[in-house]
């Protein structure tokens, strides 16, 4: 039997009989979409038929005392204290079940991507942002003139943090539903201990990474001072990281944020307005998440990338008060929509395609190096110096990603990436790599690493020759085998010393080490002389390459925020194709948007109703003048800002007061908006109400909860403001839902923070002729939604 004969069989020997397998299990809630969200799950938090279906797995076994497979899960409790298994006569399968897994903030081996803090302090509230990645922590500057609440629903639509730290009696508390949370001590957030800590954390950071921040983003005395409830979060944040993530804790440096200007949207008005379906898809099987095009989101998400897909969900849920900002977004929508680039654009949703996401992957590798991680770099450096070509070849853009964002998209060193690349692909075989499951170094790459490896190759030489010389020696079948660590050793089998004595092999100056049933194993001269050369030869070899691997994880780790800053930029360019492919494929126009408070569109259409109908779509115009309204359709019998709508059930009242709110809104996500002319003013807010429903939970009837959204309505609209009453007064008797609704209309019409512009939509035909408001009508208009008679009944013309 030859020696490497042998090897194989006692290979053979360490390979399991059954197949092992193991699988992650998780649960998804209704409504969750985030990562943070779907990882906080516990058992307590899923279905009955999901109890039912994890028992049906298999058997709950205790990871502390069980023995057999379980897929690497820890036995210490970190990872649980169970978990499903099942075996038969040629398989086992462990189920790493992400319910029974306890999840924490401060986990070591969670990637968090943003982590946050929030508190409410004398009314004021206060945030700050921790990104791993960057090594910052952002101090944010919230904007004074919002409610605590639309300013924290603003800050988690726009940060999207992964989890969230909050004060235990804090009024901030309420985050737990959104993100994975943790509460920390209320001394934590005390504004004098966050002044101490941000001054100790960027007095110790290096002064060449705070001298390379940007001027406009280092924290001042008078910063610190205009938002103590932000500062109180930065100080809990810097001792929570301290604390609980030692290693991420190291280098930050303190900063301050500025939240950007957003139009403020409450849940319901979200929810009203359909702007994202937190519905799953019924098909679970199916590529998309969601049901298709039963939100704004899903209908303007033609995306091609992971990245750019959440980046178009935070605009979609984050539409702007920023003009500039907004004009950028319609002038690169302008330049990918024309058609001497539709060739281009192509090619740019086939590069996007191929992008993989790399954030994580950059968190990854300053620790360990992945073969999977260093395979998404290489892709993703080829996506970016092609689609920089691409953009490139486009032409001059009219502020086209030229400042669309920070990072100037054209101006990115495409060379950082070509070398980042092939510096991977030099370095790393990924052919041998995926054999051995772990990443290999290259030929050619290091000298050493190359003579180590022709030398463990030429192994089985080495020991057949050494075998011969031992046998020789000893007048029995000898076998040379070499053990990692253990060294080189003579192998005997155990029968040669089952002999008369007298007739055993003679073993002078042969120790024995230890012996198995069948074999003993010896070391003597000649395997101490292998020991010495070529010495534990595959140990070495793994620590050769461990040094190559260690220089490219550090050279890797130089570029992990030029390949974050590219990653963003791409996402962006991603979600501009997407919006420019929706304007084209269902014929949207350019708004003109500016300040004055107008909002002239013609021929408009509801988007969603748009995509869904089999038929064309009936458009209608909705003109709602502002005060200095110089436009052509601002005629006198025009020029009043409130526009009443009355008109039975199923004639199209709402779908029009729907559409009006979805063209402001897409207008201020920079998008194209269904219409043939649009005309919007720059809008602070838009509030609807609309079709509440009673709910055990919130203990509320439906007219109650529509008389708390009417009020809040009424004491935040201003004149820059759209608001939207939808069949308010519908869930009382018809004469006190005529008095509340003529109430309101008197509040939006002559109330003393100024008219907002208003769409009313009701069945209540009488208002006209309700004497108490006749002052209203010199600033609202009434108009009723035709229909004919036919033989049938009404014959709707939804105009």
């Amino acid at each position: 039997m030859s020696a490497a004969l042998c090897r194989e069989i006692r290979s053979l020997d360490q390979i399991h009989a059954r197949e092992t397998i193991k699988m992650a299990l998780f649960y998804v809630g209704p409504g969750q979409w985030s990562e943070a969200e779907i990882l906080s799950n516990t058992r307590a938090d899923t279905s009955l038929s999901y109890c039912n279906f994890v028992q049906s797995l298999g058997w709950a076994v205790d990871l502390a005392t069980f023995s057999r497979y379980t897929g690497k899960l820890e036995r210490d409790g970190s990872d649980g204290s169970t978990c499903p298994y099942f075996a038969d006569e040629g398989v086992e399968v462990v189920f790493h079940e992400s319910t029974s897994m306890p999840t924490s903030v401060g986990d070591p081996r969670q990637l968090n991507k943003t982590l946050a803090a929030v508190q409410v302090m004398d009314r004021e509230f206060g945030a700050a942002i921790f990104d791993e990645l960057t090594k910052r922590i952002s101090v944010v500057a919230a904007d004074d003139g919002s409610s605590i609440d639309s300013s924290l629903q603003a800050f988690l639509r726009q940060v999207m943090p992964s989890a969230v730290l909050y004060s235990q009696s804090g009024r901030a508390a309420n985050t737990t539903k959104l993100a994975l949370s943790e509460a920390v001590d209320e001394d934590e957030f005390e504004f004098a201990l966050g002044e101490q800590r941000i001054t100790r954390a960027n007095g110790a950071a290096a002064d060449s990474a705070r001298h390379s921040l940007p001027a406009d983003i280092l924290i001042s005395q008078e910063f610190i001072h205009s938002h103590r409830a932000s500062v109180g979060c930065a100080g809990a944040l810097l001792q929570y990281l301290e604390t609980k993530c030692t290693s991420k804790s190291q280098g930050i440096a303190v900063v301050a944020w500025r939240l950007k200007s957003f139009m403020k949207v409450d849940p319901d008005t979200l929810s009203y307005l359909q702007i994202v379906d937190e519905r799953r898809h019924p098909n679970m099987h199916s590529q998309s998440k969601y049901c298709e095009a039963t939100s704004l989101f899903t209908l303007l998400d033609k995306t091609k990338s992971t990245a750019g897909r959440e980046m178009l969900r935070r605009w979609v849920l984050c539409p702007l008060q920023m003009l500039p900002e907004l004009l950028e977004r319609q002038d690169a929508i302008a330049a990918l929509s024309a058609d001497s680039l539709s060739a281009t654009l192509k090619d740019i949703r086939q590069v996007l395609s191929r992008a993989r996401p790399v954030r994580a992957a950059c968190l990854r590798i300053r620790s360990e190096l992945h073969l999977a991680d260093l395979e998404s770099l290489v892709q993703f450096s080829y996506a970016i110096v092609k689609l920089h070509r691409l953009v490139a070849s486009m032409g001059p853009m009219p502020k086209l990603i030229r400042e669309v964002s920070i990072y100037a998209f054209l101006a990115l060193d495409q060379s950082v990436f070509v070398e980042l690349g092939c510096m991977i692909i030099d370095t790393v075989d990924f052919d041998a790599s995926r054999t051995e499951e772990r990443p290999v170094v290259a030929a050619n790459v290091n000298s050493g690493v190359d003579h180590l490896r022709d030398t463990f190759e030429h192994l089985d030489d080495v020991l057949a020759i050494a075998s011969a010389t031992m046998e020789e020696a000893t007048g029995v079948p000898v076998v040379a085998v070499y053990f990692p660590q253990l060294g080189f050793l003579s192998s005997i089998d155990t029968s040669r010393f089952l002999c008369p004595p007298g007739a055993e092999p003679c073993l002078d100056g042969w120790a024995l080490k230890f012996q198995s049933d069948k074999q003993r194993y010896y070391k003597n001269s000649i395997t101490d002389a292998l020991d010495a050369s070529p010495g534990d030869v595959f140990s070495q070899l793994h620590d050769a390459e461990a040094e190559v691997l260690l220089e490219l994880q550090n050279k890797i780790r130089v570029r992990s925020l030029d390949v974050a800053h590219a990653a963003e930029l791409a996402a962006q360019i991603d979600c501009l194709q997407s919006l420019a492919g929706v304007a084209t494929l269902h014929g949207y126009c350019r708004p003109q948007i500016g300040d004055g408070g107008c909002y002239h569109i013609v021929q408009g259409r509801h988007p969603i109703v748009e995509s869904l109908s089999a038929k064309d779509f009936i458009p209608n115009d909705v003109h709602l003048p502002g005060p200095q309204c110089a436009h052509e359709y601002s005629h006198a019998e025009q020029a009043r800002r409130t526009l009443v709508i009355v008109g039975p059930n199923a004639s199209g009242k709402s779908v029009l007061a729907r559409q009006t709110a979805l063209a402001v809104y897409m207008a201020h996500i920079g998008s194209y908006v269904p219409a043939t002319h649009a005309v919007i003013g720059l809008t602070d807010r838009i509030a609807a109400m609309g079709r509440a429903s009673e709910s055990l939970s919130r203990r509320q009837s439906a007219l109650s909860t529509d008389l708390r959204a009417v009020s809040t309505i009424l004491e935040h609209a201003g004149p820059d403001s759209l608001v939207v009453l939808d069949e308010f007064g519908r869930g009382t008797s018809p004469i006190d839902g005529i008095g509340l609704l003529s109430g309101a209309l008197e509040l939006l019409a002559l109330g003393p923070n100024g008219q907002p512009a208003s769409l009313v939509v009701t069945h209540f035909h009488e208002i006209a002729g309700i004497q108490r408001i006749k002052a209203v009508w010199r600033k609202a208009r009434i108009r009723s939604m035709r229909f004919k008679e036919g033989s049938a009944g009404p014959v709707y013309l939804f105009k």
